[in-house]
C-alpha cells in the first residue's frame, strides 16, 4: 500500500538523521543516480527494485572512494546499507531490505523519500556549520545588511511540518 507524503517524509528524517550522525554525507546524490539509472529500464517494478537493491549492496565492497570523500564515504555508505536500510542477499538473485519504513515503499517513493534525505541533510550540515562559527546572521549579498537565518536552508514551512508529525506519532 502507497504510503502518505507525511509518512514519506518522517522516513527521509529519520535517514537524514542517521546519515548526519556517520559523519559523511556525500553518497545520497549517489544514491539518487543510482534510483534514476534503475527507474529508466523497461523492467517491471518489482525486477527494478531488485535492481537497485543489488547496486546498493554491490557498491558496498566496490572502489566508492572514487566519488570523494575517501575512507570516511566508504565507511558511512557502508554502515547506511548495513546498519540502516539493512541489506541482505536472500538467494542468488534476491535482496531484502530489513528497515521495515523501506521495506515496502516502491521506486518512485524511493526517489521522493532520498530527495528529501538530501534536502535535510544540506541543511543540517548548514545548521552545523552555522552552530559551530556561532552566527546567528548571514550577510546579504545584496544590500550588505544581515538576516536572520532561521532553521537552515529550505523552507522552514517543512520542519514545522515534521515537527506536527512528530507529534502525531
Amino acid at each position: 500500500m502507497p504510503k502518505s507524503k507525511e509518512e514519506l517524509l518522517i522516513c527521509a528524517e529519520h535517514a537524514a538523521d542517521y546519515i548526519v550522525k556517520s559523519g559523511s554525507t556525500g553518497f545520497v546524490s549517489f544514491i539518487l543516480d543510482m534510483i534514476n539509472i534503475v527507474r529508466e529500464k523497461k523492467e517491471p517494478e518489482d525486477q527494478k527494485l531488485q535492481s537497485f537493491y543489488k547496486m546498493l549492496y554491490d557498491v558496498r565492497d566496490s572502489n566508492l572512494e572514487v566519488i570523494g570523500g575517501g575512507k570516511s564515504l566508504k565507511k558511512a555508505y557502508n554502515g547506511f546499507i548495513d546498519g540502516f536500510l539493512k541489506i541482505s542477499k536472500k538467494f542468488p538473485l534476491k535482496y531484502e531490505i530489513g528497515n521495515e519504513e523501506f521495506r515496502e515503499l516502491n521506486l518512485e517513493e524511493l526517489y521522493y523519500v532520498f530527495g528529501w534525505v538530501r534536502r535535510l541533510v544540506k541543511a543540517r550540515e548548514y545548521e552545523m556549520r552555522s552552530n559551530s562559527k556561532n552566527r546567528n546572521e548571514c550577510p546579504d549579498a545584496q544590500h550588505g545588511r544581515g538576516r536572520k537565518v532561521n532553521g537552515g536552508i529550505f523552507n522552514t514551512q517543512l520542519q514545522e511540518q515534521l515537527k506536527k508529525l512528530k507529534e502525531k506519532f
